[in-house]
């Protein structure tokens, strides 16, 4: 699963995205700073689980 975070502006967020993406259970995460996209895998959750970890902690997530 392939989504962007277009307010993702530096280190410290790329930290929070996958610590907060981590504890809902993805795993495999790659975040990609200058393109400002995160692709995770998971074999039960879905981008809706995502969207809702990401947006918890105030960022705008988008599909691709």
């Amino acid at each position: 699963m392939k989504f962007l975070v277009d307010n993702m502006t530096c280190k410290h967020c790329v930290m929070n995205i996958e610590r907060v993406l981590k504890a809902a259970g993805f795993k495999n995460i790659n975040i990609d700073l200058s393109s400002k996209t995160v692709e995770v895998e998971s074999k039960s959750l879905t981008l809706k689980d995502a969207k809702t970890a990401v947006e918890s902690i105030g960022y705008h997530f988008q599909e691709l």
